[in-house]
């Protein structure tokens, strides 16, 4: 996969193609996530299971665990496809698109135009 590569830890380095290292940081600064969630956060949007992120980080599955568990309750998700949507969600926000992109992205008509709602609505 092409693009830049963000670092998640001494250990390892992840390929986003859509997303900028300045646009991660500003993403982890709206959502308040220590370095930690951070790590995990990435990690998961790899698509890491949480054995292969414990291995990554060299820290148990039950901490791995923990900390997710944490992370849904911190950005209000459930799951991590609720998870990855609120990043997509505050990546658009953050990057002023419209609800449109949302839509299409979704396969659905178009939405309304008007600002994106506030995150909280979700």
């Amino acid at each position: 996969m092409g693009g830049e590569w963000l670092e998640c830890s001494d250990r390892s380095r992840l390929p986003v193609s859509f997303i900028s290292k300045t646009q991660w940081q500003a993403i982890r600064s709206y959502l308040r996530l220590s370095a930690r969630e951070s790590e995990i956060c990435l990690l998961m949007l790899a698509d890491l299971s949480e054995a292969k992120v414990a291995e990554q980080l060299s820290i148990s599955v039950h901490t791995v665990h923990s900390h997710t568990e944490r992370l849904y309750r911190k950005l209000l998700v459930g799951s991590r496809s609720e998870l990855v949507t609120r990043i997509f969600r505050t990546y658009v926000q953050l990057n002023g698109y419209r609800e449109e992109v949302i839509a299409a992205s979704q396969g659905e008509p178009s939405a309304p135009s008007g600002p994106i709602p506030a995150l909280t609505e979700f």
